[in-house]
């Protein structure tokens, strides 16, 4: 009787761990949101300057990362903000994720690839004049 209950908990215990295994989970990205900013730019009128940044979102979730753009103005006439201000999360597509030690794959989205993650750091890189920069992705929007 005794063997048999422990041959039933090794199997309980060896289909755990192969469960584990085969399906990671990336707690510390899952939840997650992090934002680069990706480019900035001046527009000039004949009653303001705006500053304008785009934002590069990525929203990740157990089975996948949800990826979008906001683009947000500083102008010197503030009522021009709202008109360059924007915001693409309903037009946010999704795709796969995977995290290899510190190497991020995103199945399908290679704009800022390869990704690395560092403790709870996330970098990407960007192409500026045909030269690779590092491109840091902070926690939040």
């Amino acid at each position: 009787m005794y063997s048999i209950i422990k041959f039933h908990l090794c199997l309980l215990l060896l289909i755990m761990t192969n469960s584990q295994t085969q399906k990671p989970t990336f707690t510390y990205l899952t939840g997650k949101t992090y934002s680069a900013e990706i480019r900035a730019s001046c527009k000039s009128m004949s009653d303001s300057t705006c500053m304008l940044y785009t934002f590069c979102i990525l929203h990740f979730k157990q089975d996948h990362v949800s990826v979008y753009y906001i683009t947000k103005a500083s102008c010197t006439n503030k009522s021009r903000e709202a008109g360059y201000t924007s915001n693409t999360q309903e037009e946010q597509v999704s795709y796969t994720w995977s995290l290899n030690k510190n190497t991020l794959t995103i199945e399908g989205f290679d704009e800022f690839a390869p990704f690395k993650v560092e403790g709870h750091q996330l970098r990407g890189t960007k192409k500026v004049n045909d030269k690779t920069e590092v491109l840091e992705f902070k926690e939040g929007i």
